[in-house]
């Protein structure tokens, strides 16, 4: 089944043949901000674990099996770190590839074993 969907969905995304260019989004010129070269301030612990605490306390859990649940229970130690971390992402615009990981899972819209026409895909994005 997992190779009959990934059949069907990558011929589903593929690039259509009947393109029109220019195309008014996406071959738009660069915008030009007035910040552009404005550096982003550092985060503060106090700020990364105001956010934390701000963020609905779902169990679910994303690609990598972490929930905004479980950051409730991280020792004081680990959040340094991940304040390094994000500070580190932000001031040389780098993303670990782990980030942007996401798991896609099929819901079956009726029958448990169906067609991925009817299914219904969901995305879970990375926590951070």
């Amino acid at each position: 089944m997992c190779e009959i969907t990934a059949d069907y969905y990558e011929e589903f995304f593929k690039e259509p043949i009947n393109i029109y260019r220019p195309h008014p989004y996406t071959d738009a010129p660069d915008v030009e901000w007035d910040n552009y070269d404005e550096k982003i301030p550092l985060a503060s612990l106090d700020e990364v674990l105001d956010i934390v605490r701000s963020r609905r306390k779902k169990k679910s859990c994303d690609s990598h099996g972490l929930s905004n649940y479980m950051f409730n229970s991280l020792p004081p130690s680990y959040w340094s770190i991940l304040v390094q971390i994000i500070n580190h992402s932000f001031s040389d615009a780098i993303v670990p590839k782990k980030w942007k990981d996401t798991r896609i899972l099929l819901l079956a819209k009726k029958e448990p074993i169906c067609h991925p026409v009817s299914t219904r895909p969901i995305s879970l994005l990375d926590v951070f």
